[in-house]
């Protein structure tokens, strides 16, 4: 089996590698030697996955009994998240370290660690899936928490159980309000970070609240968001999805072509709208919503 995880000067020594041949390895460039004590052979290093080898290699220069954590145990995971990546290698301990200085490239948090919010990928201790977004929650925000918080419900890497029984064990800790917030309005039907923000979007400036991921509205068609009242569909369109394909933005239009000609109005926003001025988005929306239901009231009423 191809080599992972960075190795230690005593690891090597146990497999049966004498120090001059270590060294010699090392000098050679068979093996990398990552940073004090850390070592890899050299095609591991260039065709490994960048952040297993950079955890790898912090984790044996910690004492403490430290488990990676945060963005960096998130994107272990694979759930999105909403902060950008950072340099930093982020990990918890129960305990602080004592006697021995952090690389610099460490972010280390002191907090409780029960052993059920603990797992690992690939060998390397991290947080497990619902510590992770509740932490992410707590310190990071509402909208970085219910990013995260959908993704890995979304994805299936843990479930509602698992996450409020993992904030049980969070009670009087910093911001824990935040994180129970974050879990009570979670849904992992949204499919994307813009889909979760579009969500709070309408939950924060009172846009009534939609169905989500409705299908065959029209035979064939998929809409993000509905208001079935209003006959109103909303569509969180990432642009990536057209940078990655072109032919993407003729196929959109001509699902809207098909939700208009059913007699649907249609409401698309991106990501810097949704971002950057959420009640304008918000504003836009019930401005639909209201000129549909004026518009169907209308309709239904008598003309003297």
């Amino acid at each position: 089996m191809k080599q992972l995880l960075p190795f230690t000067f005593a690891q090597a020594r146990r497999a049966g590698f004498a120090p001059d041949r270590i060294r010699g390895l090392c000098r050679s460039g068979t093996w990398r030697r990552l940073r004090r004590n850390a070592y890899l052979p050299a095609e591991a290093v260039q065709d490994g996955h960048p952040l297993l080898i950079r955890a790898g290699a912090v984790l044996p220069q910690l004492i403490g009994d430290p488990v990676l954590s945060h963005e960096t145990a998130a994107r272990l995971w694979g759930v999105a998240h909403l902060r950008a990546p950072t340099d930093h290698i982020q990990l918890v301990r129960s305990r602080r370290g004592q006697g021995r200085r952090d690389p610099a490239d460490a972010i280390i948090r002191q907090a409780a660690m029960w052993p059920e919010h603990r797992s690992s990928v690939h060998g390397l201790p991290l947080t497990t899936v619902a510590r992770t977004v509740l932490d992410i929650a707590r310190l990071r925000g509402v909208r970085a928490g219910v990013v995260a918080m959908d993704s890995a419900l979304q994805h299936g890497l843990c479930t509602p159980r698992d996450i409020a029984r993992t904030v049980e064990h969070m009670a009087g800790w910093p911001f824990v309000r935040r994180a129970r917030y974050v879990a009570g309005i979670s849904d992992g039907r949204s499919e994307s970070p813009l889909e979760s923000l579009s969500r709070l979007c309408f939950l924060r400036f009172g846009v009534p609240r939609p169905r989500i991921q409705v299908d065959d509205l029209v035979s064939g068609v998929r809409v993000d968001f509905f208001w079935e009242a209003a006959g109103v569909v909303g569509e969180a369109d990432g642009e990536e999805k057209y940078l990655r394909d072109p032919s993407e933005f003729v196929r959109e239009k001509q699902r809207e072509q098909r939700l208009v000609a059913s007699g649907f109005s249609v409401v698309r926003w991106g990501w810097d709208e949704c971002f950057r001025t959420p009640a304008a988005l918000a504003k836009r929306v019930n401005e639909a919503i209201t000129a549909r239901t004026r518009y169907s009231t209308a309709r239904m009423s008598p003309v003297w």
